[in-house]
């Protein structure tokens, strides 16, 4: 974690050096990759929900557009089935070749998973950079990556993948025996063996290491004054840094566009009451998120699990506003986050401004009507400030129940 010094306060929390602050100037785009974005998706499917299918390519859209890479054309492209050795059939191949020619793209953009030999399939067809939703995503992360943390933590979910696709790197004559040379490798060792012999050495090299933050993040804490955390999780330009700023006075980098950060960064912060907090920003989440990905950010997230408060930020202008909040419940729930700390959530309710005063009244009044209150919610605009008073009154509120009656505390979440 990155801790920092806030404006409102200064508290006994180890301070780092300050990162992550507002770049005033737009980073320039990579003339290097053009880019053809497709989402791939079954016709049948896009037929019952074309709605559906143009938002998860404006997402795939977005991650592009993360790495100021030019896009030279996007659109949906429907498919009857997928084939395993090429992913699409024959027609559909020459479909793609020639919307790549015509695009002038170098690079084509798959939204949706291949395996290792379809990649290199495509590739070879195409005779062009293929790259899918995985391999999108942890090329973002590993551009954002500031922390030494976060990038061993990107670095291992890559050998993690590199490991399980590497058979399809080596041809058959390649992988044969290397006989007994002398070589270090080993007598009778294979390429494809000595890959993997790398690869895991380098593995367990990285997983002490960041065991070894761990633990030493672990021992800070247990010096630390017993100040509330207040957690901040949600979905990717959600406006959960643009909260932390509004709340804390503090400049995190703020963008709109996804996986800004991907740091947990700390911020001290004066609730009405006199009550010190601190509060806690953390990667977003997307839908559709590898695995490999989530298991590597686990450790980023073990400071929501000590949390007094969670803060789900959501963009509620959103489309898929409710998809992308079952997003984030189910991957802190996949993360083996205690479902008793997911109780402590106030459900944020952000970019209030860009609703109309109507619809924002009858959906409160839709949750203030329910048989159950699942959740608090805290309508604001994080860029502007409106609610943010009422929502730390709302914190105290929830801090104040919690030191009246810690061991009865709950929501029914």
């Amino acid at each position: 974690l990155n801790f920092v010094p806030a404006r409102r306060f200064h508290t006994s929390i180890p301070l780092l050096r300050q990162r992550n602050v507002v770049d005033k100037t737009a980073p320039e785009r990579d003339e290097e990759f053009k880019t053809l974005v497709l989402h791939p998706v079954l016709k049948q499917t896009h037929k019952q929900a074309p709605v559906i299918s143009d938002l998860r390519l404006k997402e795939a859209v977005a991650l592009t557009e993360a790495l100021n890479w030019e896009i030279t054309k996007s659109s949906v492209f429907s498919i009857r089935e997928t084939f395993k050795p090429t992913y699409f059939g024959k027609g559909k191949l020459d479909e793609v070749k020639e919307m790549i020619d015509q695009s002038g793209a170098n690079t084509l953009i798959l939204n949706t998973h291949l395996s290792s030999s379809q990649q290199r399939e495509l590739q070879d067809r195409f005779d062009c950079k293929v790259m899918d939703r995985f391999n999108l995503i942890l090329e973002i992360f590993n551009r954002r990556a500031q922390t030494r943390e976060a990038k061993l933590q990107v670095e291992l979910a890559s050998l993690k993948h590199k490991k399980t696709t590497i058979v399809h790197l080596f041809d058959a004559d390649y992988a044969q025996q290397r006989g007994s040379t002398g070589a270090v490798s080993g007598a009778g060792e294979t390429a494809l063996e000595a890959q993997r012999r790398l690869i895991a050495a380098r593995q367990k090299k990285i997983e002490k290491e960041l065991n070894d933050m761990t633990q030493h993040r672990e021992l800070l804490r247990s010096g630390r004054s017993k100040v509330p955390i207040i957690a901040l999780v949600g979905y990717t330009n959600s406006g959960k840094s643009a909260l932390a700023n509004q709340l804390t006075g503090s400049e995190l980098l703020s963008e709109n566009r996804v996986f800004t950060s991907l740091d947990s960064v700390m911020r001290g912060l004066d609730l009405p009451s006199g009550r010190r907090a601190v509060v806690l920003d953390t990667v977003g989440f997307i839908s559709d998120l590898p695995q490999l990905l989530q298991t590597a950010f686990r450790s980023t997230l073990e400071e929501v699990e000590l949390a007094s408060v969670i803060l789900h930020v959501r963009d509620i202008v959103h489309p898929e506003s409710e998809y992308q909040k079952e997003n984030v419940l189910d991957i802190l729930k996949r993360l083996k986050i205690h479902p008793s700390v997911l109780k402590k959530t106030i459900e944020v309710w952000n970019k209030i401004d860009l609703m109309k005063p109507a619809d924002l009244k009858a959906s409160i009044k839709v949750v203030e009507e329910a048989p159950t209150r699942p959740f608090t919610i805290a309508p604001i605009s994080a860029t502007k400030g409106t609610g943010c008073d009422d929502l730390m009154d709302k914190i105290d509120r929830v801090l104040a129940e919690q030191e009246s009656e810690p061991e009865n505390y709950n929501f029914d979440y």
